[in-house]
């Protein structure tokens, strides 16, 4: 799976939880994923707790994540949780720890049991 298609899952998986939306009104962010390996960069768009698209990026964001693409690929089409990948630094986060909390939240609650 694409990084991009992966990003899609999440988008899809994200949009699909009223709650999440919900609990999150407020958090306009851009979360740029960025592929170590293969150079793809995906950048997600919340506005107001809403996930308004993925689409190419340029490793802009207010949130910056890298990677390996598997990874990033397996995290975002919900196949493996972030945290386990982010404590042993194959996953690194650049931008404000607030940011970080909601991402790993999220991830814990689309991501496999």
């Amino acid at each position: 799976m694409s990084l991009a298609e992966a990003a899609k899952t999440f988008c899809a998986a994200y949009a699909s939880r009223a709650d999440l939306a919900e609990g999150f009104r407020g958090w306009t962010k851009a979360i740029a994923l960025v592929a170590t390996d293969t150079g793809e960069e995906v950048v997600v768009m919340i506005r107001d707790g809403q996930v308004l698209g993925c689409e190419a990026g340029q490793g802009r964001g207010d949130v910056v994540i890298t990677s390996d693409a598997q990874t990033l690929s397996d995290v975002l089409g919900l196949k493996r949780g972030a945290n386990e990948p982010y404590l042993f630094g194959e996953l690194l986060v650049r931008g404000a720890e607030e940011d970080f909390l909601k991402l790993d939240y999220i991830t814990s609650v689309l991501g496999p049991a």
